[in-house]
Order: C-alpha cells, then sequence, then structure tokens
C-alpha cells in the first residue's frame, strides 16, 4: 500500500483532515486500496513469469547437453571416433593460426610423442593443417592397434574398450565442466536484473549472455576432449586375481584433477610429480595444457 498507493492515499487523509483513530470507509479510500492490491498482484505476476522465462532459457539448454550425453552413450566406437576427430579438426583450425613456436607448443600438449615439424615458417596454414590432420589420424590408428595387441592378454574386446574409453573422456568432461557452467548461470541470474539500471532489459540481456556462455562451455569442453584423448594409458593393477584393467587419464585442464571416465582414480598431482600418463615427464611438462 506505502508503495502502490501510499501518496494517494496519504494525501486524501490530509485534505479531509481525517482523525488517526477514525476508521477508513470512504470509497475513494477504498478504490485506492483496491487500485493498490491490483497493481501488487500484476506486480508479482510480472515476477513469476520472468523466473519461468528465465528457467526456460536454462531448460532449452540442459535439453541439448542431455540429448548429447543419450547420443553418446548409444553411438558405437566408430561413429564417436569420426566425431572427436572432427573436434580436433576443429581445434587444428585454430592452431595452424598460430606462430610456429605457438603451434609446436599445442601440437606436443595434444600427441603423446613428439612431433618433428620442420620449417613451419616456409609453410603454409593448409600445408601445416594437412600435415597435423594426418598425424592426429595416424595416431589414432596407433592407438587403436596399441589396444587390439592386448586383447589376448587382456582377455577383452579392444572395441568394447574403446568405446568405454571415448564414452568416458567425453561424458566426464561434459559432466564436470557443465556442473560449473550450472553454478556460473545461477550467479548471472542473479546479478543481471541491476542491466535496468543501465535502461537495458534484463531478460534479454540474460538471454544474449547465457547464449555466449554456453557456447564457451561447448568450446571447452571441446578442447579437454581433443587434450586428453591421446594421453591416456592402460595400467595393469599389480596385484590382481581377475583380468581386469584400468584407465589413468591426464590432468584436467582447469585445476589439475586427473580427467576422464568413472574409472578414473581421482588424486591431486603435483606440478612436479611424474606425469600420470605415463611418458616420464614431469606433469607441469607434460598434462598441464594452458589455454591463453
Amino acid at each position: 500500500m506505502r508503495i502502490f498507493g501510499g501518496s494517494t492515499l496519504s494525501s486524501i487523509m490530509q485534505t479531509l483532515k481525517v482523525p488517526e483513530d477514525v476508521p477508513i470507509e470512504s470509497k475513494m479510500v477504498a478504490n485506492a486500496v483496491l487500485k493498490a492490491q491490483e497493481k501488487i498482484e500484476g506486480y508479482n505476476f510480472d515476477i513469476r513469469k520472468h523466473l519461468l522465462e528465465y528457467d526456460d532459457v536454462l531448460n532449452k539448454q540442459r535439453e541439448k547437453i542431455y540429448h548429447w550425453r543419450e547420443k553418446i552413450l548409444e553411438t558405437d566406437h566408430q561413429t564417436l571416433k569420426k566425431e572427436i576427430l572432427g573436434m580436433i579438426e576443429e581445434e587444428l583450425k585454430q592452431i595452424v593460426m598460430l606462430t610456429p613456436q605457438e603451434i609446436i607448443l599445442r601440437i606436443q600438449k595434444i600427441f603423446e610423442e613428439q612431433i618433428d615439424i620442420s620449417d613451419l615458417e616456409n609453410k603454409l596454414p593448409e600445408e601445416i593443417f594437412n600435415l597435423l590432420l594426418n598425424q592426429a589420424e595416424k595416431t589414432y590408428q596407433k592407438l587403436e592397434e596399441n589396444l587390439r595387441a592386448k586383447e589376448k592378454e587382456l582377455n577383452l574386446s579392444a572395441d568394447e574398450l574403446l568405446i568405454q574409453y571415448e564414452k568416458g573422456i567425453i561424458l566426464r568432461s561434459l559432466d564436470y565442466y557443465w556442473i560449473d557452467y550450472l553454478s556460473v548461470l545461477e550467479n548471472l541470474k542473479k546479478g543481471i536484473g541491476l542491466r535496468a539500471y543501465g535502461q537495458y532489459d534484463p531478460l534479454v540481456e540474460y538471454k544474449r549472455e547465457a547464449f555466449g556462455k554456453f557456447k564457451q562451455l561447448q568450446e571447452i569442453v571441446r578442447k579437454q576432449i581433443v587434450y586428453t584423448i591421446y594421453k591416456i594409458g592402460l595400467i595393469r593393477p599389480q596385484a590382481e586375481e581377475k583380468k581386469e584393467i584400468r584407465l589413468s587419464g591426464p590432468a584436467k585442464i582447469s585445476n589439475g584433477e586427473e580427467a576422464g571416465s568413472p574409472f578414473f582414480r581421482h588424486k591431486k598431482v603435483g606440478r612436479n610429480d611424474s606425469c600420470p600418463c605415463g611418458s616420464g615427464k614431469k606433469y607441469k611438462k607434460c598434462c598441464w595444457p594452458k589455454y591463453g
């Protein structure tokens, strides 16, 4: 009443000089109270409507993420391999636009082995891209061959192992960053109302920023997969009675935790410790990729 009808009612009471202990029975005053009630109900309706519109933005993005997860769970090895190589191809397109020194650093972080790229300064970006893409396909094929060579030893199908390996990397990366993304969007929603002071529609601003952040989410998930896929090593437990394997993975891009699937053991890895990918290098020199 104070917000939506206070000034009107106050002026009426002062004009009529109504004592404070006299009941309010005037139709004019009753109408002022009714209008204030209508305004506050409309205000609350708008709040509920905006909340639904905010939630609708997140729900649409959630549907896309869940659809991707379901697609991954139902996909076979060859399809997943094609999708992962497509992600690597997108990353290589960005890498070839860097300086030769930066290209070498990025490529060394992607592939297990050292890549010898001589005389980069005299090669066109398209030539470098074709060279790197060919290397990516060969290295993936080598990974498949190494696993198939262990089929008899492990009494496991290489195809079955590969599909678990690929799904684990994708789903682990997607789930980890999706959880972080939910917190980011919640914080965005809490503060977006302040945009109204700058004559901006908070809902429009929220949709615009949420769209941009969702693209960033997809980008960093893709990068996580690309910079992890070649670094997973196969480890035989020392004391095991069953034919069983575990996958050990490299560090997560953001905070140094191990990445991969639920097969992975979660423990912190020090910067100067041996890298869990089995390369023999220090962790900070191997699987600790950084982006500018």
